[in-house]
């Protein structure tokens, strides 16, 4: 009864809201989206059909990639308008080579312009941007000088 309840809930909001959700336990597991944290479901507002097409492919969840094949990561991009501005969740997992021993996730803003994203400066000087190569969501990590590199790949949207 308690499911049934629930799923009402979510089906009157998206009515409601013009929100979808991410519903991360539909993704194969065992892939990073497992090892990186996000809110469930996850809020998603579709971006309104004035938005073009080079701002509006950004958003979705994005994940199954590592930072220098080491470190989880998934981008949740999850609203974009048509000035080309985003709002997003970085989620990260673990790696002990990096001494990183917790994953986390927090939210975000960015801007998205001549077809790249680029995420707020993060709380520990990190620039952090990401672009589409081969239908693919590529990306860059960079802080003191050290880049890192990702390649994401769009997780599906339960209906």
């Amino acid at each position: 009864m308690q499911n049934i309840v629930g799923i009402s809930v979510v089906c009157i909001t998206l009515a409601a809201y013009q929100t979808a959700a991410i519903a991360t336990s539909d993704v194969v597991k065992g892939n990073c989206i497992d090892q990186t944290p996000l809110p469930q479901p996850v809020p998603m507002n579709q971006p309104s059909e004035d938005v073009p097409n080079e701002i509006s492919r950004f958003f979705g969840v994005w994940s199954n990639g590592k930072w220098n094949e080491k470190l989880c990561t998934t981008l949740a991009v999850t609203s974009v308008d048509a000035a080309g501005n985003a709002k997003a969740i970085y989620s990260y997992g673990t790696y002990a080579g990096w001494n990183i021993q917790q994953p986390n996730q927090f939210e975000t803003s960015g801007e998205i312009t001549n077809d790249r994203l680029r995420l707020e400066t993060f709380g520990n000087g990190a620039d952090v941007s990401y672009w589409f190569s081969d239908g693919k969501l590529k990306g860059t990590y960079t802080r003191n000088d050290n880049t890192s590199y990702v390649t994401l790949t769009k997780i599906k949207a339960s209906n």
